[in-house]
């Protein structure tokens, strides 16, 4: 899995039980306050705008993708946006003017919704009543609020939030970067675990091509030309990479460095998680050859995050925006009642995503790695989705495992399945059994924690595009990972995998599902952090954030084709759904198709470990195009 990048995680005797061993599972932890932070230094945050005619706003963004409104694919500029649904001049002058007289900066996103504001620590102080401190959760030091920040009377009714106080990292990569390591000791494992290939496999983008039916789109001359690819994240890259990855045999795809831009967002961000901007970038530019991609490179905080996403807004130069970062929703709710993060930045956020839509940019983000339990890795035992990709205005993608022969020729995967790793927990029992030291917290969560996110949000209501679909809000599920006492948070393997059923009431992830499994994943090259071609090696990696930015490229190859932007993907591929010649399939199996939880059932269109399924792109361009 991708690495933990501030997740404010400590180790505590809280325990899990594996099959053969008891490893200890972190826990959450809040932060300790320290030292005041000096007056005289530089910062800065946002200010969050409620809009106007929100109502009308999330109408209007349904409108624009309904064939036969009479707004269908009419998508507003951001200036359009600030007029109609922004804060108004009148309540943008009392803001700046108040923070002018307290000696801070002030710009404003196109769209009049977030308002970045700059200066002294100490003019923040006082402005906002507030005393900024250093604290410290977990290994992570940072600079945050040790008070509530207070606004006057006449503009609490305009702020939904103040964004940035706290500079704790904000989140991880959701990537599943390589294929599990084999033991160094050699074991027997059962024959249905795939330790190894036993022929040569296609890793390279050509299988993404061939399975979810590409080709006649690029036979038809649309592969992404005038199109551009935004990715928003928070680590830098080595250019030459991408260049040397996109020369590959394997690849072959036009390797200009004019296909390349950079936007820095605050500082830039730093080389933590440098592998997953490598690996989004050679996706996308793989898998769209004709398409340009714009890299938003920003701070992994909670201002970072949202400004990335409020410069790709406002800048309006993609039609579709991928993120393969994320983080658990009870992670985001925990951060934001204990000041980690803002107070509404799920709002804030959400507001951001309905810009996006309402402009007709397509937002992608990936569903996470760790199955139905997408909170594990931050100390919870419990089912979770990941954040932002449960946001309504998001499309989720989820993942899935293509065919797959072990070394002893026998098929293990015969069909595409929901993504979990489950079909090799044989091969892991008898190797921890042998090699019980082995079995640590990490390597308990890379080997038997895996599989595609999905479940239901925490934070998100069941979307008007969710709530006509068959298998929505109804689950069916196997519990080969249950508690066994909530006092101990104990969990056990359990081979019986007894399913149970159940019903939700929010939102439904994901929205679809492609190929994720690091087994059945795709090349990638990189080389050491900021270097240039220094121990530069291939790889074969996946993961739902290889996956999210694939599902972008092919935006841009559909919107190539297009006269007007596909817009916010959700409500469309819904109706779609429910046709008789739909462009999913459903994977509807009980067997041996789970993320860990979640599962097919047979009659719906809809599951939460896949979503509506995997698409066949030909025919949804056509059907989007009609």
């Amino acid at each position: 899995m991708g690495g933990l990048l501030g997740g404010y995680t400590i180790t505590t005797s809280s325990t899990i039980m594996a099959k053969t061993k008891t490893v200890k599972i972190k826990k959450k932890a809040k932060p300790v306050k320290k030292k005041t932070v000096a007056g005289s230094k530089n910062m800065a945050i946002d200010f969050v705008m409620k809009p106007r005619n929100q109502s009308q706003l999330r109408k209007d963004i349904y409108a624009t993708v309904t064939p036969g409104n009479k707004k269908y694919r009419k998508y507003l500029l951001p200036s359009s946006f600030g007029k109609k649904y922004g804060a108004s001049k009148k309540t943008l002058k009392s803001v700046t003017s108040f923070l002018k007289k307290n000696h801070l900066k002030v710009s404003t996103y196109k769209g009049n919704v977030i308002l970045r504001v700059s200066g002294k620590t100490r003019d923040f102080n006082k402005a906002l009543k507030i005393q900024m401190v250093y604290a410290k959760a977990g290994s992570d030091t940072f600079t945050t609020s040790s008070k509530t920040p207070t606004l006057p009377k006449n503009l609490k009714s305009v702020v939904l939030d103040i964004v940035g106080l706290s500079s704790a990292p904000l989140t991880e990569s959701t990537k599943q970067t390589k294929q599990p390591k084999q033991p160094k000791q050699p074991i027997t494992p059962k024959p249905s675990a795939p330790v190894v290939q036993s022929k040569p496999v296609d890793y390279s983008h050509h299988k993404f091509v061939d399975t979810y039916n590409v080709g006649d789109l690029y036979k038809s001359g649309h592969k992404g030309q005038k199109q551009t690819i935004g990715i928003i994240t928070f680590s830098k890259f080595n250019q030459q990479d991408i260049l040397d990855f996109w020369k590959l045999k394997t690849e072959k795809v036009p390797a200009s460095a004019s296909r390349l831009s950079v936007k820095k967002i605050e500082n830039g961000g730093n080389w933590d998680g440098y592998s997953e901007t490598t690996m989004d970038i050679e996706a996308a530019g793989a898998i769209a050859p004709s398409a340009k991609l714009k890299v938003y490179q920003t701070d992994n905080t909670d201002l970072g995050q949202l400004n990335a996403y409020a410069q790709a807004v406002s800048d309006n130069q993609t039609a579709q925006l991928s993120n393969s970062w994320g983080k658990s929703e009870s992670q985001t709710t925990f951060e934001e009642k204990n000041h980690l993060s803002s107070a509404h930045y799920v709002q804030a956020m959400d507001l951001v995503a309905e810009q996006a839509a309402i402009q007709g940019i397509s937002n992608f983000s990936a569903a996470g790695d760790n199955g139905a339990y997408d909170d594990m890795l931050f100390g919870g035992t419990e089912k979770d989705v990941d954040f932002p990709s449960g946001l309504v205005y998001m499309t989720a993608i989820g993942g899935t495992t293509l065919p797959l022969t072990d070394n002893n020729g026998n098929q293990v995967v015969t069909k595409q399945r929901a993504w979990s790793w489950d079909y090799q927990y044989p091969m892991m029992n008898d190797y921890f059994a042998k090699s019980p030291k082995s079995l640590t917290t990490e390597s308990w969560m890379n080997s038997y924690m895996v599989g595609g996110g999905g479940g239901f949000s925490k934070l998100s209501y069941t979307p008007a595009y969710q709530k006509s679909i068959k298998g929505v809000n109804t689950y069916k599920g196997v519990s080969m990972w249950r508690n066994k006492s909530k006092g101990a948070r104990l969990l056990a393997y359990n081979d019986a995998l007894t399913p149970s059923q159940g019903k939700g009431d929010s939102r439904n992830v994901p929205d679809l599902a492609v190929n994720a499994d690091p087994m059945t994943g795709y090349n990638a090259l990189m080389s050491d952090p900021n270097s240039y071609r220094k121990h530069q090696q291939s790889g074969i990696v996946g993961g739902t954030s290889v996956a999210a930015p694939q599902v972008a490229a092919m935006s841009a190859v559909m919107n190539s084709g297009m006269k007007h932007r596909i817009g916010f993907w959700n409500p469309q591929i819904y109706r779609l759904a429910k046709h008789h010649d739909s462009p999913f399939t459903p994977m509807n199996d009980t067997k041996d198709n789970n993320n860990l939880f979640y599962t097919g059932r047979p009659g719906t269109i809809y599951n939460q470990a896949t979503g509506l399924g995997y698409p066949d792109f030909t025919k949804l361009f056509k059907d989007l195009n009609k």
